[in-house]
């Protein structure tokens, strides 16, 4: 049968394990993170929408870490219908990788994510596009995905531009 005193020790030893728990919860959200957006840097004078896809089937937006920690940027998904595609991501070296480093760089340049959808491309014009881009030293361990929305927002020019809405962040 416990004792008041028992009762006192058991109480006083759950409160300090919930101020530890509190002062880790602090500390981990303290850390410098990476903020990953599907947009133009301030110093891009393109007209162009941030996403667009050319009439032969190529759609390419660009990725900005906007945070306060470099990260890598992981090979990116995109999601229409009942089409998924693995985006390849341009280098420096402007040849295409499954990964690139993506440091902070607020006024740019980011780097270009490119999907190949073919010839039938055209009939995702107006529809809402699905996209995942996973990165690493997000705020889970191992990979975290940032998830967005592509909105059509009409032709340009010959290609149709895309509006990026950024709906949540998961562990990957």
């Amino acid at each position: 049968m416990p004792t008041s005193d028992s009762l006192a020790r058991l109480a006083d030893a759950a409160e300090r394990i919930a101020d530890a728990l509190e002062q880790i919860s602090r500390v981990q959200n303290a850390r410098p993170l990476p903020d990953i957006v599907v947009a133009r840097s301030p110093t891009d004078t393109s007209t162009l929408p941030v996403a667009t896809l050319r009439p032969e089937g190529i759609l390419m937006l660009t990725v900005q870490n906007l945070g306060q920690a470099a990260c890598t940027l992981l090979a990116p998904t995109l999601r229409a219908r009942h089409i998924e595609v693995h985006g390849e991501i341009i280098g420096k070296d402007q040849r295409p990788h499954a990964e690139v480093p993506l440091p902070v760089a607020p006024e740019g340049p980011g780097c270009v994510v490119v999907f190949e959808l073919g010839s039938g491309a055209h009939l995702l014009n107006d529809e809402e596009l699905s996209l995942e881009v996973p990165y690493t030293e997000g705020p889970y361990p191992g990979t975290t995905v940032r998830e967005f929305v592509l909105s059509p927002v009409g032709p340009d020019g010959g290609r149709h531009g895309f509006f990026p809405r950024a709906v949540g962040v998961r562990a990957g």
